[in-house]
């Protein structure tokens, strides 16, 4: 992820890189920009009040210009929108909350742009860590309330089986290492236990030549052993 410079006295670079997100500062036309398929995906932050304000002087219009051709364009809404639920913002130039939750819709529809909201300033690295790790999913289904089954073992073919249980095996590993059982799954999806480990060919060569030297240990243990390591 890259963000902008002039937005990094908010410290967001430092606090995204402490998240685990490989973020770096630089010149941009917007706030935050990474990529995903080789295509841009692009957000400028706004608290309430510069929202508004960015729609009077223009600036919003400007800058939604800026997102045009990206696969996800975005603003990032901070802070609180309305006490009251009636109006948005302050003083007399507040707007009616209706008017600007279809000014929301009408920028999604017509100009493909999303509103991703954030709670406050402290809250918006967490925030865009779990938009830029969303954006990398392939599939987003979680709000129809699907949870992931496994077949059941007696359903499946033998091949399929053994498969199975190296997965939840290699899940049950990465678990006993910390990683909660989503984050095992997902890590999983992309890398191997070796990997993990930071085990080279040649290291898991060598390895696997030490195991066969212990007594029991056969080359179908030492095989399967690798495979545990090696396989997604």
């Amino acid at each position: 992820m890259v963000a902008k410079n002039e937005d990094d006295n908010h410290g967001f670079v430092v606090a995204l890189q402490k998240l685990g997100v490989p973020a770096i500062a630089c010149k941009l036309p917007v706030d935050f920009m990474w990529l995903k398929d080789n295509q841009h995906i692009m957000g400028d932050r706004k608290t309430v009040s510069d929202m508004l304000k960015s729609i009077r002087d223009n600036r919003l219009d400007h800058q939604v210009y800026d997102m045009r051709g990206s696969l996800i364009s975005f603003i990032l809404l901070e802070g609180h929108l309305s006490d009251d639920g009636i109006l948005v913002g302050e003083g007399p130039r507040a707007w009616d909350w209706n008017d600007f939750d279809n000014l929301r819709l009408s920028m999604d529809l017509y100009d493909g742009v999303k509103v991703v909201r954030s709670p406050n300033l402290e809250r918006t690295p967490i925030r865009l860590k779990s938009f830029y790790l969303w954006t990398d999913k392939q599939e987003h289904g979680a709000w129809k309330q699907q949870k992931l089954v496994l077949p059941s073992i007696k359903a499946k073919k033998e091949e399929d089986r053994e498969g199975l249980r190296l997965r939840r095996r290699r899940v049950a590993f990465l678990m006993a290492m910390g990683m909660g059982v989503e984050k095992a799954k997902f890590f999983l999806e992309r890398h191997t236990l070796a990997e993990f480990l930071g085990l080279t060919q040649a290291v898991l060569d060598r390895q696997a030549e030490g195991w066969a030297k212990h007594k029991g240990v056969g080359d179908k243990t030492v095989t399967n052993w690798v495979e545990f390591l090696t396989r997604r």
